[in-house]
């Protein structure tokens, strides 16, 4: 089978790049898979006004881009195109087009972008659910698009337009990353059997070496951008309580993002807090090996939580917010605890309840590496995905 992806590349690498590269690698070399890649990147190097202005009306129609899609397309033959982030690079124009040839078009769902202009349904500091209701007016006054409430109004208007010309209903299928945002878009107007849930594989670098007992030494850690929407608000207040209760419990902060300030600020002074910044690689393997719990606080709805992953890989319980996704891979009182979204008391309560532990968390992060093991693997994965397909290209059917 013949995968066409195509992905416009965001600023920051974050979940969604990663989902992209692992398909890529998941599906091959049985199956040809092609990425069409475009990079946000290279307009954020463009700062002129003349330029800015062209930018914004290519998000509408860019010709460029077009033309590359339609060479891909005419020399490669995807049997299948797997659409992730199309925006800005992409433009409207080439959605457009796309559903309106005669090859299945997927709309891989990482985020709620079709329905929200900032793609979080977040605005004011909290979670707005009116984008389900194509209604971006929230979003515009917030300025819910990179600060702007001029760029946000403009791909509001966009979005308006993509729904006015029926190009989300001219969608073949849907992938979802979890059962939370099937049933989301399904209240927003998407048919559900039209949506397939297939989480995200994990693949363990390394077989866990079991542990008996977390030290005291060992911190807490959040790993994620540093906003209001992943809860960082609320992990400062509520660690302001666990240190009155547990004097000695440690935190470690990892990430970059607008309240990278606030951070610094609450860390320094603080001897048994610190801020890492971004980190990846070896120093982000050696950060949760040396770690006793991992920390996901979110306050917006988490497509599926990528970060609770990363803690099972080494073993790790989980305290997250009982927030989209998050809910369907943290199994309360088995792999972590669950707390309200945005309630400092409770997440404060959930830490100082993993420090009370006999074995300090120990057994539920052994809980969540055996779900990732069994529930994530690569060839689940793989099945899943190929059934997609399969449905969408019968002639398909009997290749590997």
């Amino acid at each position: 089978m013949r995968i066409l992806q195509i992905f416009n590349r965001y600023v920051q690498e974050g979940g969604e790049q990663q989902a992209v590269q692992e398909t890529g690698s998941g599906l091959a070399p049985e199956h040809e898979v092609k990425t069409l890649l475009f990079d946000t990147r290279a307009w954020e190097e463009k700062n002129g006004v003349g330029q800015k202005v062209q930018q914004a009306l290519a998000m509408v129609w860019n010709p460029k881009s077009i033309r590359t899609a339609k060479e891909t397309i005419d020399e490669f033959r995807p049997d299948v195109i797997v659409l992730h982030n199309m925006m800005p690079v992409g433009s409207a124009a080439l959605l457009y087009w796309l559903t309106r040839q005669a090859i299945p078009v997927v709309q891989y769902i990482h985020n709620f972008r079709p329905f929200s202009v900032s793609g979080y349904l977040w605005a004011g500091d909290q979670v707005e659910r009116a984008g389900l209701r194509l209604n971006f007016i929230p979003e515009i006054k917030d300025g819910a698009w990179q600060d702007s409430r001029v760029k946000t109004l403009w791909y509001a208007m966009i979005l308006w337009g993509l729904h006015a010309l029926g190009v989300w209903k001219k969608m073949t299928h849907w992938i979802a990353i979890s059962q939370f945002m099937k049933e989301t878009f399904a209240e927003a107007g998407i048919p559900a059997d039209k949506v397939s849930v297939v989480k995200h594989a994990w693949q363990p670098l390394e077989e866990l070496v079991p542990r008996t007992s977390f030290e005291a030494s060992m911190p807490f850690v959040f790993l994620g951008r540093l906003s209001a929407q992943k809860g960082i608000g609320t992990l400062l207040e509520a660690w302001t309580q666990v240190e009155k209760a547990s004097p000695e419990a440690r935190l470690v902060i990892c990430g970059e993002g607008p309240m990278e300030k606030a951070v610094r600020d609450f860390a320094e002074g603080r001897d048994h807090v610190t801020y890492r910044g971004f980190v990846r690689g070896e120093k982000k393997e050696a950060l949760l090996r040396g770690a006793r719990c991992l920390l996901a606080p979110s306050i917006w709805y988490e497509g599926l939580g990528l970060v609770a992953y990363d803690g099972y890989e080494y073993g790790l319980p989980v305290v997250a917010a009982k927030s989209g996704g998050l809910a369907e891979i943290v199994m309360n009182d088995e792999t972590g605890f669950l707390i309200p979204p945005g309630d400092s008391k409770a997440l404060a309560n959930g830490i100082v309840k993993m420090l009370g532990l006999p074995d300090g968390g120990v057994a539920m992060g052994l809980q969540g590496r055996k779900w990732l093991e069994k529930s994530a693997t690569r060839e689940q994965w793989k099945k899943e995905m190929l059934s997609v397909f399969t449905k969408l290209h019968p002639n398909s059917g009997n290749l590997n």
